[in-house]
């Protein structure tokens, strides 16, 4: 994630046509600020390549920052539209009422 000339490495906690979930690791969020324009960029597996998609921050809180998506052109909708439904086929069946575990799997994958 970039925001505010900074870079933070990020995992992906939750993603929506709306917006995402992100855990910062390794750095001070102190700085970010709710209403900060910041630029998310996501791998795509299934495309092999990454895609950017502009959000503003709704929350944060720690290590945790919330984002709205802004603007989001046909091909980023439909790029989204296919990283959760890969991401629902991988999710375990759990307890609906248990929310302590992050349905993006790959814990090592962070995006910029």
């Amino acid at each position: 994630m970039l925001c505010r000339d900074a870079t933070f490495r990020c995992r992906l906690e939750n993603l929506s046509m709306d917006g995402a979930l992100v855990t910062i690791r390794g750095a001070d969020i102190t700085g970010l600020h709710t209403g900060d324009t910041c630029l998310l960029r996501l791998y795509h597996e299934i495309e092999g390549r990454y895609i950017t998609v502009m959000a503003q921050i709704a929350h944060h809180a720690f290590s945790i920052v919330g984002l709205s998506f802004l603007s989001l052109d046909a091909e980023t909708k439909k790029s989204l539209e296919a990283i959760m439904e890969r991401e629902k086929l991988k999710s375990p069946d759990m307890d609906h009422n248990v929310q302590s575990h992050s349905s993006y799997r790959n814990a090592e994958r962070y995006s910029l």
